[in-house]
């Protein structure tokens, strides 16, 4: 008499469909992680142009007006400690914003920002333009946000969609082939 011996183990179809489903899992869940890492760093942008914001207003409390541009998205308004000579802070270089003010005769050193904000990205950076005119005292900060469905992004007038330009007419440069697409004033965001 022969005696059958069942075998144990798992088929060629389910295995298939085991690899299967794992290989969906693992799409879903990637797509999920790196929307969250875009967003992420997005919002990181808003609050560095927020806090630059308000350091920008403390300073124009201070000296009466807000600094100046140096044509290339930094902000004029930094001094070596105890001089009030202007350097340039860029924007895409760490660094301090402060001024030195003269207080009876002293220079007191005024410390604004103690570490300037970078973008995340590498070939990105921010942008500030002085907006003084007509004497209004105004400023820009530009950022390029990576989640073009952000309600804050430029959209286009008419059609809704995004800027495929961002503030390029405005002079704004957030990097080589990166558009501006997000503005925040001394009167709040911009969505035009």
């Amino acid at each position: 008499m022969v005696k059958s011996r069942k075998q144990s183990g798992f088929t060629l179809i389910e295995l298939l469909l085991v690899i299967g489903i794992l290989g969906i899992l693992s799409v879903i869940g990637l797509t999920t992680f790196s929307s969250a890492i875009v967003r992420g760093k997005d919002t990181r942008r808003k609050n560095d142009l927020a806090q630059l914001a308000k350091s920008l207003e403390a300073y124009a409390g201070d000296f009466g007006s807000y600094p100046a541009d140096d044509s290339n998205g930094g902000i004029v308004g930094c001094s070596a400690d105890g001089s009030v000579i202007l350097d340039t802070c860029p924007l895409s270089a760490s660094g301090r914003f402060q001024r030195s003010k003269s207080v009876g005769g002293d220079y007191e050193r005024i410390i604004y920002l103690d570490n300037y904000p970078e973008d995340p990205d590498l070939g990105s950076h921010y942008y500030y333009i002085n907006n003084t005119s007509g004497g209004e005292e105004g400023f820009s900060l530009y950022a390029s946000l990576e989640n073009l469905d952000d309600r804050d992004v430029r959209r286009d007038a008419v059609s809704g969609d995004p800027d495929p330009d961002g503030w390029a007419d405005e002079g704004a440069d957030c990097g080589t082939g990166v558009v501006c697409n997000y503005k925040l004033t001394h009167a709040g965001v911009v969505r035009e």
